[in-house]
């Protein structure tokens, strides 16, 4: 059987002499216009990296273990600080709440109705992996109003959630396949969309965020 534990020894065994330990990758895209897809980038140095992403080094290699999407919707402008970045709520769904422009939350459904792919130097690993495992409606949604009784002399409590109460790793799930991002190679992930979609924010930044959990080999990158 699979195990993490497994995994990480088998991953020390094929790289002696380079350190192996448990990791992340956080790759992220401004959203503030319309997209039929949404590439992202894995190394560091490639595009405009964000202060909140975590990018490959090119001597470095990544096992991926664990695949996330997430959104969030930063500051007060269609440009985000690294102040605003930086204290974001990441979220499994576009709750109309928080995404409050027109049509702003039907329009980020798009995300969770299309597929990530991935070719590795022109080797497909995913060709379609469904979005919609990433969408996660937590039972206790933030802007949910509750009432609960005190006593016959005294009001009733109300309630309104300021964030959506979820559980630790939700968005998370086991890659599909055996996945090793190289630094020297070029690792393609790319989100499609069903149509050209507006996925802009409303007096606001949108982001869109890849998170991959699974293990860094340092120095592992070299071909």
């Amino acid at each position: 059987m699979f195990t993490q534990r497994n995994y990480f020894e088998q991953l020390k065994n094929s790289n002696p002499g380079r350190l192996v330990a448990p990791s992340y990758l956080r790759l992220e895209r401004t959203i503030n216009s319309s997209f039929n897809s949404i590439d992202f980038y894995t190394r560091e140095g490639e595009g405009t990296q964000l202060v909140t992403e975590r990018r490959l080094k090119i001597s470095d290699a990544f096992a991926v273990t664990k695949i996330g999407v997430f959104i969030s919707k930063v500051g007060s402008s269609t440009t985000a600080t690294d102040a605003e970045l930086s204290s974001a709520n990441l979220r499994t769904y576009p709750n109309a709440s928080v995404f409050s422009g027109s049509s702003e939350a039907t329009n980020l459904m798009a995300i969770y109705n299309g597929f990530l792919s991935l070719d590795i130097d022109q080797k497909i690993y995913i060709d379609s992996l469904p979005t919609n495992q990433f969408y996660q409606v937590p039972e206790a949604q933030q802007g949910t109003t509750t009432t609960a009784y005190v006593n016959a002399a005294s009001a009733d409590a109300v309630t309104t959630l300021a964030l959506d109460q979820t559980v630790f790793n939700r968005g998370m799930f086991n890659s599909p396949v055996e996945i090793t991002l190289k630094g020297q190679g070029k690792n393609n992930f790319k989100l499609n969309l069903p149509n050209t979609t507006n996925l802009t924010g409303t007096s606001s930044s949108n982001q869109i965020h890849l998170v991959l959990g699974g293990f860094l080999i340092t120095g592992g990158g070299v071909r």
